[in-house]
């Protein structure tokens, strides 16, 4: 249907009128050879909640021209969005990050944490909101079917944690179904626990045969943290992202990570990438394919290297539009200014 749509606006859209997917969930380039004009074909992508994150993914294909691109980028600055440019691939920037966030805490949740628990560390900690909340906000159908799509090729030996699908088949699919990881008695009004989805993790623990373990804040902090930092260092290798400031606008200003703490690539040049190394290293046995580290960080971390020493020129493009602006109004603070346990005192959130 995307294609056909694409197709006809190419027959009658104006000579060098920008053609736009707002999806990053299609090659663009399959896209683009279906309008008929690849040259200015692209996605402009934002997030589920465009009024609190104001990330934008401008993704262009081979033979987008640049013109076109910094002509996306232009508008999406003109509608008030953060936008970083990230290269041909399923998912974007955002995606792919946020899935990993995401399965980061729903094995916290499998290993012992309740959806109260998760969120409330993470916002204690100065993230905008937590991965529960979020999920119900977004509403969980979209990524149920996605992941449908991928079961046929998800590896059976892997942790699987299925509790958002036993939530969908309820239909209990966010707070605009009134349900979701929390109750909304007001479809809308505050978020309260609910007994059956604690009912429901029991359930899946114990088909499972899994024992609960009592799950301190610190931890889940951690965790999340860790999943940010390997798979941004996987964007970076894989050549998604061309630069470390990329992935942290896109944590800040996508998925509410503390402003005050710079990005996750940036914490992991303060906490040390052998450091970063041996903890993913630790749970590589729980987890394979989430913990095991990014090739890019072992190398690093044997050359004694940073994040840091990646930053790509401007002139060379794409330094992202996000970053630089964020810097220039609200500057990261210096490594020795923030506490060790990265949750300083007072966090600055990132705008709603």
């Amino acid at each position: 249907m995307k294609s056909e749509a694409l197709w006809k606006i190419g027959q009658v859209a104006a000579p060098g009128a920008l053609i736009a997917s707002t999806t990053a969930m299609f090659d663009v380039d399959a896209l683009a050879q279906k309008t008929g004009r690849p040259e200015t074909t692209l996605a402009i992508t934002v997030t589920r909640q465009p009024d609190r994150f104001p990330l934008s993914e401008v993704i262009a294909g081979p033979d987008t021209t640049p013109g076109a691109e910094a002509t996306a980028v232009a508008l999406m600055r003109r509608a008030r969005r953060w936008p970083v440019r990230a290269a041909n691939v399923e998912g974007g920037l955002f995606e792919r990050l946020r899935r990993a966030w995401l399965d980061a805490a729903d094995l916290l949740l499998e290993d012992g944490a309740n959806p109260a628990e998760i969120d409330s560390a993470l916002a204690d900690a100065g993230y905008a909101e937590g991965p529960c909340r979020m999920q119900d906000r977004d509403g969980l159908i979209r990524d149920h079917r996605r992941r449908q799509r991928a079961a046929a090729e998800r590896d059976p030996s892997e942790r699987y944690v299925d509790l958002a699908d036993r939530l969908v088949a309820r239909g209990w699919t966010g707070q605009e179904a009134g349900q979701g990881f929390y109750r909304y008695p007001e479809r809308g009004g505050v978020a309260m626990d609910c007994p059956e989805v604690a009912a429901l993790i029991d359930e899946m623990r114990e088909e499972k045969r899994l024992a609960p373990r009592p799950i301190e804040p610190d931890e889940i902090v951690f965790a999340c943290l860790l999943a940010l930092i390997n798979e941004g260092a996987r964007l970076l290798g894989d050549g998604v992202a061309a630069d470390p400031a990329e992935i942290d606008a896109v944590a800040v200003n996508g998925l509410g990570f503390p402003r005050g703490l710079g990005g996750p690539l940036y914490q992991a040049d303060r906490i040390g990438l052998a450091q970063v190394a041996a903890a993913l290293e630790t749970r590589v046995p729980d987890a394979p394919t989430l913990w095991t580290p990014a090739a890019l960080i072992l190398r690093l971390a044997e050359e004694g290297g940073r994040f840091a020493d990646l930053h790509a020129p401007s002139a060379d493009g794409p330094r992202p539009e996000a970053a630089e602006a964020e810097v220039a109004e609200d500057p990261v603070p210096d490594p020795e200014t923030v506490s060790p346990d990265l949750s300083p005192e007072e966090p600055r959130s990132p705008p709603s």
